[in-house]
């Protein structure tokens, strides 16, 4: 059996790369313990320059990199995997990763012409955006002067033709299969979708938190750490907030923000979203450090000196690759009520509010018993949703293709 799996991928020897999606963090995890037995594997990934055209990862795993964002990708994937016909093609799809405007109606028409062609097609949608949800708060987050039903329509016209098409569809959360049945009315969904969590990667944890913290220019401190790619919707604005109101009486919490702008998505006009964090964090006042891109090992080092991990979405349109991390490192967590879906506990969770997410940092921060219940959860999920056992449900559903 041939398995195409048509997905954003990093450069060989690598997981995270600058300037790439946590996409290709994804799928170069699931691709490391998806089992070949007599299954091969052809990765239909974006060029990347220095990359080869082509490679191969084992005897039975290639990289074919034929495509980047824009609106004829759909067409040049169309092309290789018509010639190549592999049993079965896996599309993982995130809004926007194979390019903005035009081209992101480009994959429903890329799966509609793999019907015609009769090969069967499973669809990962890492993206599910509430249609409810996206009001003109989310459009301010992003800077958008326009209409939220713009945004409303442009999701649902992308999303509800590829659900709809696919033989098989895979979503993170309940919540999502929610979304679909309710505001996209995507018919059949009984019987064609399978609820994966994102995964929990087996990751080395040999850094001592002591050792991290210094070589971070943390020693002493208490480290809230938020990871991953800086965009309007993860209540940036909201966690700098909080921390004004917790420096007078916490005056050695520090906050790390570890991540650089999105790659592809601009969120404040002209100017990088970043700086205009970094400018709030200065009216705040408070020890506020920002990182910009984390190279792959510093991943480690960056968890290891976190004492706790912030999720302060104000919405999920996905699920979240910072809060499998924090699983991975066994870190404590806290996250915003946006995410109560995802992390299946609502001790860890505040309203999207500053104050709300102030009161559960000090919480955590003079509350023993609360914090010990807090890693009790993070490793009961890190458990239920190791990457091995969301490697075997994902060739399950292989294999019931035949």
């Amino acid at each position: 059996m041939t398995i195409g799996m048509i997905t954003s991928y990093p450069p060989a020897g690598l997981k995270y790369a600058e300037g790439e999606r946590a996409l290709s963090w994804y799928s170069a995890n699931l691709m490391g313990e998806l089992p070949a037995g007599d299954t091969s594997y052809v990765i239909y990934a974006n060029r990347i320059a220095g990359e080869p055209a082509t490679s191969a990862i084992s005897s039975r795993v290639k990289i074919v990199r034929c495509w980047e964002p824009g609106l004829f990708a759909w067409l040049h994937i169309l092309r290789k995997v018509k010639a190549d016909r592999p049993d079965l093609v896996h599309v993982q799809h995130e809004i926007f990763q194979f390019g903005k405007g035009f081209a992101a109606f480009g994959p429903p028409l890329m799966i509609l012409l793999f019907k015609i062609l009769r090969i069967p097609t499973v669809v990962t949608l890492h993206s599910v955006p509430p249609l409810q949800k996206i009001d003109r708060s989310f459009m301010k987050a992003y800077r958008v002067n326009a209409p939220p039903i713009l945004a409303r329509i442009l999701f649902w016209s992308t999303i509800w033709p590829i659900a709809t098409l696919a033989d098989r569809l895979v979503v993170h959360a309940e919540e999502f299969v929610d979304s679909l049945k309710g505001p996209y009315h995507v018919p059949r969904l009984q019987g064609r979708t399978t609820v994966i969590p994102l995964g929990v990667e087996s990751v080395s944890r040999g850094l001592g938190a002591q050792e991290a913290k210094e070589r971070l220019s943390v020693a002493g401190k208490s480290a809230i750490l938020f990871f991953g790619n800086l965009t309007g919707y993860k209540g940036l604005e909201m966690l700098i907030d909080s921390m004004g109101l917790l420096k007078q009486d916490f005056p050695h919490l520090t906050l790390i923000v570890a991540g650089a702008d999105t790659p592809g998505i601009q969120v404040a006009g002209d100017r990088p979203y970043s700086v205009i964090l970094k400018e709030r964090a200065e009216r705040v006042g408070a020890d506020i450090r920002f990182t910009g891109f984390v190279r792959e090992s510093d991943v480690q080092l960056h968890f290891s000196a976190a004492d706790l991990v912030v999720l302060p979405y104000t919405i999920a349109l996905s699920s979240s690759g910072p809060f499998s991390l924090a699983l991975a490192y066994e870190r404590p967590f806290i996250a915003s009520t946006a995410l109560g879906g995802i992390v299946a506990s609502e001790d860890v969770l505040f309203e999207p509010s500053a104050a709300a997410l102030a009161d559960k940092i000090r919480r955590f921060m003079t509350d023993p018993g609360f914090r010990e219940q807090m890693k009790a959860h993070s490793e009961r999920l890190r458990q239920e949703r190791s990457l091995a056992r969301v490697a075997e449900q994902t060739f399950a559903l292989y294999r019931t293709f035949g």
